[in-house]
């Protein structure tokens, strides 16, 4: 399957990688028995070089490093569960309608911009440009939309934390704006856990 993600990844370069995964899967699907067998076979041969220099490499290391490399590994996989806990955190408060942070004027400025074909860096870095080529005027309007903008989500955030706060969520509200007693509160179930 690695030569089929291969060959779609050059052929569609446009395409992003879910999109030719899923055209891979599709392809792996299509191809005959025998087609199938023989890439197994190439699998199955690169499997075992692989294993064979996987255990020679692991008789050349020392203890120390053998640790080293089992804390990595703990570590990232520590890593990945916050990183889980994040997203799961960010999707609840899409969720339960937490306002979105509106951006500041530059990025206002940008919305307003097509992109077309070009690249994301590309964009942004061309955009960029063209802020500080701006006259001071224009970029004013953009930083007081900005301005306007940035009240109106305190407030909409001020609200929705507390509905937060009344629904027993302290979790989800910023400690800036708990009370001495609920912040020491959630700094002890922080220790908790």
């Amino acid at each position: 399957m690695k030569h089929f993600l291969e060959e779609n990844k050059r052929k569609l370069p446009k395409w992003s990688t879910q999109e030719i995964f899923v055209k891979t899967v599709q392809d792996w699907k299509t191809i005959s028995p025998i087609e199938k067998g023989k890439w197994t076979s190439e699998y199955e041969r690169e499997k075992t070089l692989y294993d064979i220099r996987y255990t020679d490499y692991m008789k050349k290391i020392s203890p120390k490093q053998l640790e080293s490399i089992r804390n990595l590994k703990k570590k990232r996989s520590e890593d990945k569960i916050k990183r889980q806990l994040r997203r799961e955190k960010k999707k609840e408060v899409e969720e339960l309608g937490k306002p979105k942070y509106p951006g500041n004027a530059f990025i206002l400025y940008v919305s307003t911009l097509d992109r077309g074909e070009a690249a994301s860096k590309d964009f942004v870095s061309g955009a960029a440009r063209q802020w500080h080529l701006l006259p001071e005027e224009r970029q004013n309007v953009f930083r007081e939309k900005a301005k306007k903008k940035l009240e109106e989500y305190q407030r909409e955030l001020a609200e929705w934390e507390a509905k937060m706060l009344k629904a027993g969520r302290v979790d989800l509200v910023r400690s800036s704006q708990l009370g001495p007693e609920l912040k020491q509160d959630l700094q002890s179930r922080k220790h908790q856990h």
